[in-house]
């Protein structure tokens, strides 16, 4: 067996770590979609002067009636009618509304890869003679990987401490970008909201369409109750003046039933 002889073995090692920095922000707002839907009636066109102007009068007198500009306006559920003394006309108005969110977000990103170098040598040990299987070859091989080994090791925690610090970097730069992150996601939502309006607008118009023609009935009633008592004051006050005879007044729910004998002049 000969004198054992040790050689050197050198290896390098190049890794690359991948980073990546990203700040997200997401604003909330909420919008109102609004349907309305109008129907128009000439209720008081054909009306007699006398009992036109007796309406007026009792609508006025009616706390549940306010005047609002030239019209005279009852707020009804989902909705109000309004009376126009200039016109005649009663004007049924419903009334949809819905409220909604959205979200949007805006997001910053940064990526990169952060490389890391390392070298190690290591020293490994054969026999000229090749005894016990320690070639020259084998000692080589077996100083390679290890130094490889340890070269790699090196090289990869150098790569992970430059990516971390690199993504350190690269988050505060985009922490620093947060304002106008936030307006841009704030944009965007605004931008949201309108887009959802339009389309929920067109929504809420069928619906309100639908709203008025279910209420018809109903809010007509708020007119339709004062002119009966219009026509019964006018005809009663016609009766008294003309002085006619066997006048009676009988009222059942909503039928007012006016009986007198008018003498022929």
């Amino acid at each position: 067996m000969c004198n054992p002889r040790r050689i050197r073995v050198r290896a390098s090692r190049q890794l690359a770590e991948a980073w990546r920095a990203e700040v997200t922000r997401t604003v909330e707002a909420t919008g109102t979609a609004t349907g309305e839907a109008r129907l128009v009636q000439a209720l008081g066109r054909n009306l007699p002067a006398p009992v036109r102007q007796r309406l007026i009068v009792l609508l006025r007198a009616n706390p549940a009636w306010r005047t609002v500009g030239d019209a005279l306006r009852h707020d009804m559920p989902g909705g109000f009618i309004e009376y126009r003394p200039d016109t005649g006309e009663v004007e049924i108005v419903a009334r949809v509304t819905n409220e909604f969110t959205v979200e949007a977000s805006a997001t910053r990103t940064d990526a990169g890869e952060a490389i890391g170098t390392a070298e190690s040598e290591y020293e490994v040990m054969y026999y000229t003679d090749g005894y016990g299987g320690r070639t020259r070859k084998v000692a080589e091989k077996e100083g390679e990987q290890l130094a490889g080994e340890a070269a790699e090791a090196q090289a990869r925690e150098e790569a992970v401490r430059a990516a971390q610090a690199e993504q350190a970097a690269a988050q505060q730069r985009l922490d620093e970008m947060s304002a106008d992150i936030d307006e841009e996601a704030r944009t965007r939502a605004l931008a949201a909201i309108e887009d959802q309006r339009r389309r929920r607008d067109l929504e809420m118009a069928d619906a309100a369409a639908l709203l008025a023609q279910t209420y018809q009935q109903d809010y007509l009633r708020e007119v339709n109750l004062p002119l009966a008592q219009a026509y019964r004051d006018v005809l009663v006050a016609h009766a008294q003046r003309v002085g006619a005879a066997g006048l009676t007044v009988h009222e059942d729910g909503h039928v007012i039933d006016i009986q007198f004998e008018q003498r022929e002049a």
